[in-house]
């Protein structure tokens, strides 16, 4: 009875060891089967029972997702992308892969969740998945048990984790590295594009495997991190602290215009003139949008062309090129009510960078801890192919061809001139098919110390990103001939990640280190007086961000 009692607990053992991790289960399975006598045929029960009941878990988590309010938004944008499709088409392919990816299988199952895909298919897909999965490692794991000496047993075991835990690394390896393009410098084309810019090589002119993952299976790994940060510094809206004079600390919902007044003396010469404007009351004619913006704009000494854009935006939305005052009215009439616009100086630089900045409190100097180049969505004509030709054409284009085409419906048929470059959108934003490329070699003693002045003459901005336009590499390495168009808290990104060169482990490694970052920025401030947002009200600034987005005018 004793002898029965202990096998129980150590299958017992064994199932909740999987919801850990499988991998380290299946390993101390075989070694209770080989050890400590416990029959294989328990232990695999065990084993397969836990994993299933995992996967249930997941899945479970995704279809209560769909009933949580504030997880509503992204339940339906699963729902209604190709993914859910895919997902339901190609199930077993899924799930399979979901147990040889690290870090896949949670954002997969739960997927399947929010999708509604049938649990009966779900959980014949698990089963099938999971005998096969741990029959085939704990047989291996059990084989080289059985042929080990009694005298290396020990040693043996410890060899045997360490091999699992060198195909844990090398299996993050693949994921990262199996859709990577080769880059063979010899056989490298480059594009002198972008007047000012860096030239850019053809071969990353591709849609990266970071883009290619939805968004929230892309965040599952910040999203779990957050936790873990609040856990260890006391508090889920610590990082609202980083920059502890711009509300949200910069995460979401603060105002642009307001960032850029918080810029003091004589660095505000390196700003774009750039003008807020008081959004209309429901009540009034959509007309007082545009007299106050084309008031604000004289009074700033801005001129056509200019830009108009929400001044609580994301991601490029609503951000729109305007020539005249037919175009401005247009815009101000499709602009939702009560809300903050702002309008700004066009520069007709190329040259477009992404500079993301960090400083600990009391630290003397910060640091540029990433440059991106941002290339805007652009073809190069041949002198015969269409505009529609050229962009599906090109696969990067191609994987925003949606937007673009509504953009430019009525000028698909044109043929541009060989060798012409033709932008096709007014922001960088990889939303619209801008490209971004790491520019961290181009970083310089000069530009630092320049973006370090930028941030000392705000209050208390440790963290955040620079949008910048500027003339040439050259002149913007040196700290000069570049105009600041946007100022970005914490909730930015650095966002040379988006490189198609940059591997999924660097991609993560970053985003981590970032974050963990912005944490310990937002603690240190907390101890020097400053206190946090609460959560609530974080959720509010995010919540109007959010429902703001699609309401605003197209961008061009």
């Amino acid at each position: 009875m004793d002898l029965l009692a202990e096998w129980v607990w150590q299958a017992l053992s064994l199932f909740a060891g999987t919801f850990i991790h499988e991998d380290a289960a299946v390993l101390a399975g075989a070694y209770l089967v080989v050890n400590k006598g416990l029959p294989a045929g328990l232990a695999f029960a065990a084993l397969v029972v836990g994993v299933i009941c995992g996967d249930l878990l997941f899945y479970a988590m995704g279809r209560v997702a769909r009933r949580v309010k504030w997880l509503n938004g992204v339940s339906r944008r699963v729902e209604q992308s190709r993914f859910g499709d895919v997902l339901d088409r190609r199930l077993v392919l899924a799930i399979a892969a979901a147990r040889i990816m690290p870090a896949m299988a949670f954002p997969l199952f739960a997927a399947c969740g929010v999708s509604r895909i049938g649990i009966g298919r779900f959980l014949l897909a698990s089963i099938a998945t999971a005998i096969l999965y741990v029959a085939l490692v704990f047989g291996l794991m059990l084989a080289f048990g059985k042929s080990m000496p009694n005298w290396a047993s020990n040693y043996g075991w410890v060899g045997i984790g360490v091999l699992v835990l060198g195909v844990w690394v090398l299996r993050r390896w693949w994921a990262s590295s199996k859709d990577k393009a080769e880059d063979i410098a010899a056989n490298r084309k480059y594009l002198t594009v972008h007047k000012g810019m860096p030239a850019l090589p053809s071969d990353r002119m591709r849609v990266s495997l970071q883009e290619r993952i939805p968004t929230y299976i892309f965040y599952m790994p910040q999203f779990t991190q957050w936790f873990l940060l609040a856990l260890r510094h006391g508090g889920l809206t610590v990082p609202t602290l980083a920059n502890p004079h711009i509300p949200t600390g910069g995460l979401t919902g603060e105002s642009k215009t307001d960032c850029m007044e918080m810029v003091d003396g004589s660095m505000r010469q390196y700003l774009s003139r750039t003008a807020g404007v008081e959004g209309r009351a429901h009540d009034e004619d959509p007309d007082v949008l545009f007299t106050r913006a084309r008031l604000a704009a004289a009074n700033a000494g801005i001129e056509y062309p200019l830009v108009v854009k929400p001044d609580m935006g994301w991601r490029g939305w609503g951000v729109r090129r305007i020539e005249n005052d037919d175009e401005l009215r247009d815009y101000t009439r499709d602009y939702p009510a009560d809300v903050r616009m702002l309008v700004q100086d066009y520069s007709d630089w190329h040259g477009e960078a992404a500079i993301f900045y960090a400083r600990h409190p009391g630290q003397a100097t910060g640091e540029i801890f990433s440059l991106t180049f941002r290339y805007f969505p652009f073809v190069i004509g041949d002198g015969e192919s269409t505009l529609e030709d050229l962009i599906l054409a090109n696969s990067r284009m191609r994987w925003k061809k949606k937007v673009l085409m509504d953009q430019h419906r009525e000028r698909l048929d044109w043929v541009p001139a060989e060798g012409e470059e033709f932008r096709l959108a007014t922001v960088g934003s990889n939303r619209v098919g801008g490209l971004y490329i790491d520019g961290g070699s181009y970083v310089t003693p000069a530009l630092t110390d320049r973006i370090e002045s930028l941030a000392k003459a705000m209050p208390e901005f440790h963290f955040g990103r620079f949008d910048v336009r500027f003339r040439t590499i050259g002149a913007l390495q040196a700290g000069e001939d570049f105009t600041v168009v946007e100022i970005n808290g914490a909730g930015s990104e650095a966002v040379h990640i988006w490189d198609p060169d940059v591997p999924l482990t660097e991609v993560f490694r970053v985003l981590l280190q970032q974050q963990s970052i912005m944490f310990r920025i937002g603690a240190a401030n907390r101890k020097r007086g400053f206190k946090a947002m609460s959560t609530w009200e974080l959720l509010r600034y995010g919540h109007r961000q959010n429902s703001l987005v699609e309401n605003f005018p197209p961008s061009s």
